[in-house]
């Protein structure tokens, strides 16, 4: 494209790719170039709105899906999208009316109708949304996102040997796309799980990893974990770690493995009117390609590092400091729980001084179940696809950590899982004083529908317990031994 500057589909077009490869930072300005040189082009709209929200800016998605609407008031698209978006935002009234008018110009929309029945299930409202998917489902070929829908809507409805059956009349069709059939036997694996039949559990969740098994290389990312310890070496923070300046909001890196209460920790932290969840922002994996080009990009990062002077770290700062500004303005704390986050811990402490970490550690085999149970859109969860590599991913996180713990000056905070969901409010009061604030009761309440103040979808609609503890046992044997054939079920 630096050839032909002005070629507007060729950008358009480029988005797409960049946001069929998982980098939506890169896809969103692609699209934003062309939405803001030619005012009329919905399809740039779209795809900016999709790439924002794929990259946790859901006020920016929320603004391109509104000015599509604006452009094309009677395309019932742009609405079914924006109501998807307020949806996982927890703005279900909002949803409600975007998905409404959606219908009203097409009442057989796809989109309009499975975000619909989302919506009840993210609702509790099981049987309403099975109802608004059943004219969908009883096609003789379903449309591939109901299947999806209507599978998470069946394990919710608690009739696990119900889901089991349906689930498997819909795999028997031979046009599934790939990823349709592997969310499905994720979720085939979850309702045989519950049923007890860990056996035919581990084999569906084998069947659902069988396309990704090849994405994750535990060798390379224990290079990178060696290469991370390598430069952030104590010297380098004795050399360049600054004091901490006044600044607001502070980050709050909550890291740990998928699964491991990052997200529970968060929405309760969230209820504090001085804290604000974030979710998964993405500055600090930013900041890795900022960081070579400020050294003229003769090494790639880490090793760059090293190059940087005190104003480099003193202008990353600032910048860093501006954006978290813009998400949060003036709140005291801003929690960040992108996963990666563990790899930039020694970055974060040499930019920004203020920032705190705490460490969200559950047990290794139920982390291990819960990661693999499950199908992760997010490429950079790869791991979760093996045993194997959620083992070499779960060793190379506790190395760092480790190596951040004895080279940083500044203290880590660990929290249990299983503490955090057996005693939460002990386990939040100790966070607030690591962070030095005060408890307050709203703390109490995150299971109250719009309490906590978060930019992402809340996860916990309901208080939490202690249920999830030691569902991987059915499954240790395997997750130790991955040549085995058979896990133990006893």
């Amino acid at each position: 494209m630096n050839r032909w500057p002005d070629h507007l589909p060729g950008h358009y077009h480029l988005g797409v790719a960049l946001f069929e490869a998982d980098d939506p930072d890169a896809a969103a300005r692609s699209f934003r170039l062309v939405a803001e040189r030619d005012r009329n082009n919905l399809k740039a709209l779209i795809g900016l709105g999709r790439a924002l929200t794929a990259a946790n800016d859901p006020d920016g998605a929320s603004q391109a899906f509104r000015n599509a609407i604006r452009l094309a008031p009677n395309d019932p698209g742009p609405k079914a999208l924006y109501g998807n978006l307020l949806r996982r935002l927890g703005r279900f009234d909002a949803a409600q009316t975007a998905f409404e008018d959606a219908l009203k110009q097409r009442p057989d929309d796809l989109e309009a109708l499975i975000g619909q029945a989302e919506l009840k299930r993210a609702k509790g409202q099981i049987g309403g949304g099975l109802e608004i998917l059943q004219p969908l489902l009883a096609q003789p070929s379903p449309p591939p996102k109901s299947l999806l829908a209507g599978a998470r809507l069946l394990l919710a409805s608690g009739d696990a040997e119900v889901a089991v059956g349906r689930i498997e009349n819909w795999l028997e069709q031979t046009d599934l796309p790939p990823g349709i059939q592997a969310v499905l036997q994720s979720v085939r694996g979850q309702a045989l799980d519950r049923l007890g039949r860990f056996d035919e559990a581990w084999q569906a969740w084998m069947e659902s990893h069988r396309g990704e098994a090849k994405r994750f290389d535990g060798s390379h990312f224990a290079t990178a974990i060696d290469t991370l310890q390598a430069t952030y070496t104590s010297e380098l923070f004795t050399r360049l770690r600054r004091e901490p300046g006044a600044m607001r909001p502070r980050p709050l890196l909550i890291v740990g493995s998928p699964r491991s209460g990052k997200s529970i920790l968060e929405q309760m932290l969230a209820c504090h009117p001085d804290v604000v969840g974030g979710g998964e922002l993405r500055q600090l994996g930013a900041m890795t390609e900022t960081i070579s080009t400020l050294t003229g990009g003769q090494q790639l990062y880490p090793a760059c590092v090293k190059n940087l002077s005190r104003a480099d770290f003193d202008q990353l700062g600032d910048d860093y400091a501006g954006k978290l500004k813009s998400i949060a303005k003036d709140t005291e704390w801003l929690i960040d729980t992108q996963p990666t986050n563990f790899l930039h811990i020694g970055l974060a402490a040499l930019v920004v001084p203020a920032v705190r970490v705490i460490i969200c550690r559950r047990d290794p085999v139920d982390t291990a179940w819960a990661c693999y149970s499950r199908c992760f859109a997010d490429r950079g969860l790869a791991f979760a696809s093996t045993p194997e590599g959620i083992r070499l991913y779960l060793d190379g996180m506790d190395r760092i950590m480790n190596h951040w713990a004895e080279s940083i000056p500044m203290e880590i905070l660990e929290i249990q899982y299983e503490e955090l969901v057996r005693e939460p409010r002990q386990m939040v009061e100790r966070v607030l004083g690591f962070i030095s604030l005060e408890w307050d009761d709203a703390c109490s309440e995150y299971a109250i529908p719009g309490r906590a103040n978060l930019r992402s979808a809340p996860v916990l609609r309901e208080p939490v317990d202690d249920r999830e503890i030691g569902r991987g046992r059915p499954y240790q044997d395997y997750f130790a031994n991955p040549e085995i054939s058979r896990p133990s079920t006893a």
